[in-house]
């Protein structure tokens, strides 16, 4: 459990808790994201939960060394060649899934108040878009 925004205030967090499914012995604080994060989700490729905000870099949570890391991607045109990163600001409010090393993105909002129609797909050991 990460981020989020508490009811009827406008204080935006960046904690991070997890709870043991078989010890059950209560929660447990995490190291926080370096930033205040909200409507963003996360998926788990490989002991690491990913966390999309709509930006070149994709940030992860080592969930076996309990640490925070990036990696930066590169979005891949058409014809194979390196092209332009499509969005100019965050991305939020998108669905998020990951499927045989690949991170799948659709929807989401981002510059207005609007939904959009991303579909886009990182394949993470190449870190391609």
């Amino acid at each position: 459990m990460c981020g989020g925004q508490r009811s009827g205030t406008f204080k935006i967090y960046q904690e991070m808790y997890c709870l043991d499914l078989v010890r059950m012995d209560g929660w447990r604080e995490l190291p926080p994201f370096h930033e205040m994060f909200l409507n963003c989700n996360m998926v788990v490729v490989d002991g690491k939960a990913y966390l999309f905000r709509g930006f070149p870099s994709v940030d992860f949570f080592d969930l076996e060394r309990e640490r925070w890391g990036r990696i930066k991607t590169e979005f891949v045109n058409a014809r194979g060649g390196r092209g332009e990163w499509p969005w100019t600001c965050s991305l939020t409010d998108y669905m998020m899934c990951a499927h045989k090393g690949k991170i799948y993105v659709f929807g989401g909002k981002y510059e207005r108040q609007i939904g959009c129609n991303v579909f886009a797909v990182l394949d993470i050991k190449k870190k391609n878009w």
